[in-house]
């Protein structure tokens, strides 16, 4: 089973609408949260509004986190 899926169950919906909440459609760092998503990302990834804005690829983004 893909890794991400296991840890999107663990988590639970209300940390998945977090994310799809605070994401702009075609966020790359929502895609990479959705690939591999874990406790300790989503708080990384609490405040990527503003990596999204100055960012284009999930690698530049992992960076400012």
């Amino acid at each position: 089973r893909p890794r991400g899926l296991e840890n999107s169950r663990r988590l639970g919906p209300e940390a998945i609408m977090f994310l799809a909440r605070s994401c702009r459609s075609g966020c790359p760092v929502f895609a990479l949260c959705k690939i591999s998503l874990s406790v300790r990302e989503v708080v990384r990834f609490a405040e990527h509004e503003r990596v999204c804005q100055i960012q284009d690829s999930p690698e530049q983004a992992l960076n400012l986190v």
